[in-house]
């Protein structure tokens, strides 16, 4: 929740800087674009699904994370969290050899989690 709260607070400051439309307005726009940029230090992708399993949006997805000229996040600030697709987790060790992996461990009872 504390997340969401964040991001709805960046998302309503980036729109009122929109309606901004002088040239100072514009510069004003664009610092601070670039200061709530730089309040974001993290990015796991988990939670929506099987990342894996959308392996080329993903992929397209951090690495416009980790360019220089967009988000600028270092390569070990992004993660994927998988449940184990091991072709694909081979694949993104090869295509982003930087980016962390997450392996999530399942089980339907709190007996098999404590023996994994």
């Amino acid at each position: 929740l504390e997340q969401l709260v964040h991001a709805s607070k960046i998302l309503s400051e980036e729109s009122r800087d929109d309606m901004m439309t002088d040239e100072e307005g514009t510069d004003r726009k664009r610092q601070k674009k670039q200061k709530r940029m730089d309040l974001i230090r993290n990015i796991v992708f988990m939670g929506m699904g099987e990342p894996l399993n959308n392996y080329r949006n993903v992929l397209a997805a951090c690495r416009a994370m980790i360019d220089r000229r967009l988000w600028n996040l270092a390569h070990n600030r992004v993660t994927v969290s998988t449940v184990g697709v091991a072709s694909r987790m081979r694949d993104l060790t090869r295509d982003l050899p930087k980016i962390n992996i997450a392996l999530s461990l399942h089980a339907p009872n709190q007996q098999m989690r404590e023996k994994i």
